[in-house]
């Protein structure tokens, strides 16, 4: 009894012990284990990490005091995320929070616009790829127009690699053009008449014929840089030396005749072309003003070497085809037989007297009447048009002139010796 006394006397004379207070939280459930929850007071945007949720609810300590946002996030994969809210929560609640599966907006945005930026870029090259191939082909289409019919006037805008800049001329074999390639360089470009490609004798004489003056290396010879015989989508050409300055035949046709001296000069200058010529084993064939360019310096230029301009008389008369090349002919060639280097003489010699006498030795509008002539008749004597001619330069002519070519001189460089002594003769 004494001890119940004690103790009772203890415990009301000690002071009373507290009482254990139990902290607020609040009790988050998620649908997808290892879900994150996030808590930010009602009405903030401040959230915090609060830990994980799933299965296992996870209690989140808060103020009693107030009401709180509770965000839920569980990863679904790179673009994806499930996600849930539970808004205004007291402190004590016992919370599900239900996910729903969103699109993660921004990353699909980094991850997709540079594959749509490649994307456009592919289609943007591609069109004007197109567009760049639709305007080749009509330029091709209007190139062959204007090559089907070779009328004056028609200027294709480009022939294969190369920029037309203009026309400089036409025959009947080919159209020429002055054109610029990719590096700026000028060159003059050789386009043949279609009736040439049309007979494969002819266009296989042409091309190879050009291919044969590739090889020559001599400055009066007008150099060959590329000859291309013609494709699906380019018509052939030849790219030759482009030479500033004009035709003899122009300065011909300006002028008339021309002095003895600077006859003699574009002469000697076409002998010693020709003695090259020979020495390479290439007969010209087609001697005559409109194939020698005069340039500023004095200096000459022989073109076309070794083509042949027709193969048959009948050829030659075409409807466009000028007296150039039966005025200039040897006669030995209109008997059919084959040129030689007599044949190249005798077209120097109706050059000289051309340049001389101011007109040709024998002027027919009918070129079969012409050609008769040459077999027929003597050609008269430049003295007999130009008196004040001297007296050498007047024989020597008569002897280029021969029609039989054993009694002409047998090569182009004793032409140039002759040459030589009638220039003697003109200073003494």
């Amino acid at each position: 009894m004494r001890r119940l006394v004690v103790v009772l006397l203890i415990l009301l004379v000690s002071p009373a012990a507290p009482v254990m207070a139990v902290p607020a939280g609040i009790k988050v459930t998620a649908t997808r284990p290892n879900s994150a929850v996030y808590v930010a007071p009602t009405g903030t945007t401040d959230f915090s990490y609060a830990g994980n949720a799933g299965s296992a609810p996870l209690v989140v300590p808060v103020d009693v005091n107030g009401t709180y946002d509770v965000r839920v996030e569980a990863p679904a994969d790179f673009f994806h995320v499930y996600r849930g809210e539970k808004q205004g929560v007291g402190a004590r609640a016992d919370v599900t929070v239900l996910l729903r599966r969103e699109l993660l907006w921004p990353r699909v945005i980094i991850s997709v616009a540079p594959l749509v930026l490649g994307v456009l870029f592919f289609l943007l090259t591609r069109v004007t790829r197109l567009k760049s191939t639709a305007s080749t082909l009509e330029g091709q289409l209007a190139d062959a127009e204007s090559y089907a019919s070779l009328k004056p006037g028609q200027l294709p805008r480009k022939i294969g690699p190369y920029k037309v800049l203009s026309r400089l001329g036409s025959g009947g074999m080919a159209v020429v053009f002055k054109v610029e390639d990719a590096y700026g360089d000028v060159y003059a470009l050789k386009v043949p008449d279609p009736r040439i490609l049309d007979d494969p004798e002819l266009s296989a004489r042409f091309f190879r014929e050009m291919e044969i003056g590739r090889t020559l290396r001599h400055p009066g010879v007008v150099r060959i840089f590329d000859v291309h015989k013609g494709d699906a989508d380019t018509h052939p050409y030849i790219a030759q030396e482009f030479v500033e300055g004009e035709t003899l035949r122009a300065a011909l046709n300006r002028q008339g005749a021309l002095s003895e001296d600077r006859a003699r000069e574009i002469a000697r200058g076409l002998a010693d072309i020709l003695s090259y010529a020979h020495s390479q084993g290439i007969v010209h064939r087609d001697v005559k003003p409109s194939n020698v360019m005069l340039r500023p310096d004095g200096s000459l230029r022989l073109m076309d070497f070794g083509i042949a301009k027709a193969a048959t008389l009948e050829t030659m008369t075409g409807t466009d085809t000028t007296l150039g090349t039966p005025a200039y002919m040897a006669p030995e060639q209109v008997d059919s037989h084959e040129a030689t280097v007599q044949s190249d003489v005798y077209a120097l010699g109706v050059v000289l007297f051309e340049m001389l006498a101011g007109r040709l030795p024998f002027e027919e509008a009918d070129p079969y009447r012409m050609l008769v002539r040459k077999i027929r008749e003597r050609p008269p004597r430049v003295s007999s048009i130009q008196p004040r001619v001297s007296h050498r330069m007047d024989n020597l002519v008569a002897l280029l002139l021969q029609a039989d070519p054993g009694k002409r001189p047998d090569s182009a460089g004793t032409v140039a010796r002759m040459l030589a002594m009638t220039e003697e003769e003109a200073t003494g």
